[in-house]
């Protein structure tokens, strides 16, 4: 008696059909997510080389500020020290118009009050007007003093002004805010191909069965109870 094996059913065209969809929905499904991944590769490589320009044009305004920013500061620090110059020299030249003031007063107390013969009231009076004259150069040079230290301090104003000018902190906002926007582009495409934005293709692994489980369950009881009868029939 031969020990011949049952031959497996042959599926029904049901089943085939159920099949052919199945296998027609994965196929569809992978063709779709790598049409996506394709598309979302070539916008991300897009989007970060735009990422990457924008960054060095952020890094060469920061530069460009801080170069500006150092030569400013050297500005300020030169003109400062001028400053202080002019004023030590501001204060010696006030303190030697002072002592020749007390020298004229003194010297005008004198040819008042004394006695003197004319060459010695004449004297007096050449001292005098050396005096003046001294007077009138200590105070021209007080005042282009004071005009150096007006000048210094215009030259200060105007670096701390550019130092701190509105329209580089607006073009580095903007920026700022251009890197932002495509970083969260960036984000938005790595959302939609994982499916998370709407209209995105669903997963394989969602994909319905092609028939319910009841009739796959009745279908493999009866494959059994024939197989069941073959055994008993060759015993």
């Amino acid at each position: 008696m031969s020990s011949q094996q049952p031959r497996p059913p042959r599926p029904q065209p049901a089943q085939l059909q159920a099949l052919t969809q199945l296998a027609n929905q994965i196929r569809q499904s992978v063709v779709a997510k790598n049409q996506n991944i394709t598309q979302f590769n070539n916008t991300l490589r897009d989007r970060i080389r735009a990422l990457d320009n924008l960054s060095v044009q952020i890094l060469t305004k920061i530069q460009a500020i801080g170069n500006r920013a150092a030569t400013f500061q050297q500005t300020i620090d030169r003109q400062t020290a001028e400053i202080a110059d002019l004023n030590r020299r501001l204060q010696t030249a006030t303190d030697a118009q002072a002592n020749s003031a007390r020298q004229i007063q003194e010297l005008t107390d004198q040819l008042q009050r004394a006695r003197v013969d004319a060459a010695q009231s004449e004297a007096l009076r050449r001292q005098l007007a050396a005096l003046q004259i001294e007077v009138q150069d200590h105070v021209d040079e007080i005042n282009n003093l004071t005009q150096g230290i007006e000048a210094a301090n215009a030259v200060i104003t105007e670096a701390l002004g550019q130092l701190n000018a509105p329209n580089d902190t607006a073009e580095l906002t903007a920026l700022l805010a251009q890197l932002e926007a495509h970083v969260n582009q960036i984000n938005q495409e790595i959302d939609r191909v994982n499916g998370a934005a709407p209209g995105g293709p669903p997963p394989v692994s969602s994909l319905p069965p092609p028939s319910s489980g009841g009739k796959r369950k009745r279908k493999t009881k009866r494959i059994k109870n024939a197989f069941r009868k073959t055994k008993r029939n060759k015993h």
